[in-house]
This record gives structure tokens, C-alpha cells and sequence, in this order.
């Protein structure tokens, strides 16, 4: 063999000569001695990180529901399904809600927008059978209410969508539809339950009939802060809003209950933001020790 031939040669395969020193240190990492170091990609190194910070937000905002607020999402949903009612639109009516044994009946009625238009919805939730929808307007012109004309003489989902988009059309539509059925129309104060005769102490007030007493939250309690991240991220799963609407939303009252005799500790959220042009009113209570969320709501078209 030619010197230079074998100069290449030995250049080539010299990371394959094997040597007294090379096999100690094999032998060191197989005792565990000497830790194998490992290069990791630059775009490796950026999507573990990535994992990280998304496994450690989900980890830090858990969202649990209260019985009567896991039956108020099925609910929505059941409306979503059946009538494609989303959450902006559910918002001009007002909820109530009746449990009886393993059975919740919720009621959605038209307030926010003229109830002879709108009509009323109702949800019957009973305990391993399928949710069952139904509205005052459904021998409706199916045509008319695909059509989303607001000439139709009921509202469903694509009316209210226009309405609350446009407020001239809307407004335009209603005297029509007033002028055309008068009778159909009717001005109801909803009832609400009168406050025990006894009054209140001072920090107190009654609301809805139920008595909230204003107070500091303990230390074994949610901050404000961390209430109001629970309490944002349950409006955006139950609302499908993002987090830049989120961001972008005023808060415009946040309120500590303390324990009453018939209710634990919450913190209640209320929230203002315009999403794709339509006002939303939007409201959180959560127990103010464990985090679960015990109502949820939202309000459009003046509604609320």
C-alpha cells in the first residue's frame, strides 16, 4: 500500500481505532459514573417548553361545576343543539330553573328582546334520558326562520342574530310586527320574592329573596384575583369566548358573600365586552373556598 493511500486511510477510519481509555470510559457510563450528555434541538427544546407552559395553565385553572351548573350547560346546549341557539343569542332570555327528584326543568323566556317574537324555551333534563327542547314557536314557517327575514312573524336564532346586530332593522322590524298583531303584545314586571320583614343588618341586602352580606374573604379562601381567573375561564368554555375577549372585557362589579345560613362563601363576577359588535353582559359565581362554579349567565339585547 502506497504512503498516501494509507495517510487517507488512517485519516478516515481513525474514530474506529479503540483503545484502553476509550473502554474505561464506556465502562464508567455503564456503572452510572458519568452522565451521558445529550444535545437537543433548538425546535425541540421550543415545543417541550410549549408543552410545559400549556400542561401548567390547565393544571393551574381547573373548572368544576356545581350539580345545578353542570344541568344549566346541558341545557344551553341542548338549545344549541336542537335550534342552534349560541351563547349571544340565548342571552335576551332569562333563565329560571326547577329541580323535582332526579329532574330539572329550565325555562328560557323571552326578555330582551319583545316576547311575542322570541318566544319561550324549555329544557327538560332527567337523569340518564336525553335532553328534551321545546319552544312556543315550534309550528313556525321553518322557510321564514332559515331565511333569517326579520318579516317573520317568530323569531329564531338568525332573527335574533340580525336583531342584535342591527339595531335600526331591529327596532324597524318591532313597531312593524306591533302594528300588524297590537294584542299579541304584553308588559309583565317579573316577580321577584320580598325580603323577610325583619329587614337586614348593616352589610346586608336581599337579592332575589336570597340574603347576601358583604364581608372579607379568610385566609383559607380564593383571593379576589384567583376567583376572577376561574371565573373568566369558565365564561370562555361556557360562552366560547377567547381569551383576547377576555382580555378586553371591563369588569364592572366583583362581589365577596360571606356564609349565610343557607348558602356558603362566593365571590360573584360581572363582566362587559362587545364581541363581533354585540354587547355581552356576563356574570360568575363561584364558592369562594373550593372554586366550583355555581352559576354562570349572560345577558344581550338589553336583557338585564
Amino acid at each position: 500500500m502506497n504512503d498516501a493511500l494509507k495517510q487517507v486511510l488512517d485519516r478516515q477510519l481513525s474514530s474506529l481505532a479503540w483503545d484502553n481509555a476509550r473502554s474505561q470510559d464506556v465502562l464508567r457510563q455503564v456503572r452510572g459514573e458519568t452522565k451521558v450528555k445529550k444535545k437537543l434541538s433548538v425546535g425541540l427544546v421550543m415545543a417541550l417548553t410549549l408543552m410545559l407552559v400549556a400542561i401548567v395553565a390547565v393544571a393551574a385553572i381547573t373548572i368544576s361545576r356545581s350539580s345545578e351548573a353542570q344541568a344549566a350547560t346541558q341545557a344551553r346546549q341542548a338549545l344549541a343543539d336542537r335550534y342552534g341557539l349560541t351563547p349571544d343569542t340565548l342571552g335576551v332570555f332569562y333563565m329560571d330553573k326547577a329541580q323535582e327528584g332526579d329532574t330539572w326543568t329550565f325555562t328560557f323566556s323571552g326578555e330582551g328582546l319583545p316576547g311575542f317574537l322570541v318566544g319561550d324555551y324549555k329544557v327538560v333534563l332527567k337523569k340518564g334520558e336525553a335532553p328534551i327542547a321545546s319552544w312556543t314557536h315550534d309550528e313556525a314557517d321553518q322557510a321564514l326562520l332559515d331565511s333569517g327575514s326579520l318579516d317573520s312573524p317568530a323569531w329564531g336564532a338568525k332573527q335574533i342574530k340580525t336583531a342584535l346586530m342591527d339595531t335600526e332593522a331591529r327596532y324597524t322590524a318591532i313597531q312593524e310586527h306591533i302594528k300588524a298583531s297590537p294584542e299579541k303584545v304584553t308588559h309583565f314586571e317579573r316577580p321577584y320574592p320580598s325580603p323577610p320583614a325583619d329587614g337586614t343588618q348593616e352589610g346586608e341586602y336581599y337579592w332575589y329573596g336570597e340574603l347576601w352580606k358583604e364581608g372579607v374573604p379568610g385566609p383559607d379562601m380564593l383571593t379576589e384575583a384567583q376567583a376572577l381567573e376561574i371565573a373568566k375561564a369558565a365564561l370562555m368554555d361556557e360562552f366560547s369566548l377567547s381569551q383576547e375577549d377576555m382580555d378586553r372585557a371591563e369588569r364592572t362589579d366583583s362581589f365577596f358573600r360571606e356564609e349565610t345560613n343557607s348558602k356558603g362563601a362566593v365571590w360573584s363576577f360581572h363582566l362587559y365586552v362587545v364581541v363581533d359588535g354585540v354587547e355581552l353582559g356576563l356574570n360568575a359565581v363561584l364558592d369562594a373556598i373550593t372554586g366550583e362554579v355555581q352559576h354562570l349567565n349572560i345577558t344581550t339585547g338589553g336583557n338585564g
